[in-house]
């Protein structure tokens, strides 16, 4: 027979806390009492005290594994905005092609159709963006303060998950994007040259400084990312500094002092 604070076995006590047990009957003596009697809590204060900080303990367990499962929502949300982006641009450009060969949408009812679903599929898109803002909040705060709720999710579908981007090197994670362009420059051996960034070149704190120093900037950020993901997956704390020591860096280099 189990308890949350142990077992019973061939009429021997052995203490061991799990609030995930389970008996087939329901058990038919005084919880508190007998936890007493056998000197697993002192008094009712403790045993009650014990019980809450592991309810606590066990709540905070769940919450993060359902967290760290949303990762794959994230990863649907993010391809999701990519195809609306797609369709928006593909239909865009039918669009312009029918409008140069004279048509209006006063003329042509399909002027005025495309019309409607570009309008719709940009409202869409909007409204993904900011669903995944939330989710990424939610699931990795520390990897949206850093690089952004867009391009921390676009890392999130790379890695293929949360967790596989926690393992990541910073080095790895540096030129996530840039596979290709890698990859011809190892086949080239010594004279490939290989990228210096690859999905977070688009972070306004690499993409806004001179070529001369965007590869530090990117190697930077790659290393705060590492740390900011790691933090997300396994402790679920807040750290203030990750970002404000990556705008110093920014302004370090920017004055020609990195």
């Amino acid at each position: 027979m189990k308890v949350w604070y142990g077992e019973i076995k061939d009429d021997e006590f052995r203490r061991k806390f799990d609030l995930d047990v389970r008996n087939e009957r329901p058990l038919d003596f005084d919880l508190v009492g007998f936890a007493i009697e056998n000197s697993v809590f002192s008094d009712r204060d403790e045993y009650y005290e014990t019980l809450r900080e592991l309810a606590i303990k066990n709540e905070e367990r769940r919450m993060k594994e359902i967290l760290r499962s949303e990762d794959m929502f994230i990863i649907s949300l993010i391809r999701a905005y990519d195809d609306a982006l797609k369709c928006v641009n593909l239909l865009s450009e039918r669009l312009y092609d029918i409008k140069s060969l004279g048509y209006e949408d006063e003329e042509s009812p399909p002027v005025a159709w495309l019309e409607d679903r570009i309008e719709s599929l940009k409202k869409l898109r909007k409204e993904l963006e900011g669903e995944l803002e939330e989710k990424m909040l939610a699931v990795a705060p520390n990897l949206t303060r850093v690089a952004g709720h867009m391009i921390g999710a676009r890392l999130i579908e790379r890695a293929g998950g949360l967790k596989r981007l926690a393992m990541l090197p910073s080095s790895k994670i540096q030129v996530i994007g840039a596979e290709r362009a890698l990859y011809r420059a190892l086949s080239r051996g010594k004279r490939g040259k290989p990228p210096k960034h690859g999905i977070i070149y688009q972070h306004p704190l690499v993409r806004t400084l001179g070529r001369r120093v965007r590869g530090k900037m990117a190697r930077y950020l790659a290393g705060k990312i590492s740390l900011a993901v790691r933090l997300d997956y396994f402790s679920g704390r807040i750290d203030d500094e990750l970002e404000m020591g990556l705008k110093k860096r920014f302004h370090d280099l920017k004055g020609g002092s990195g």
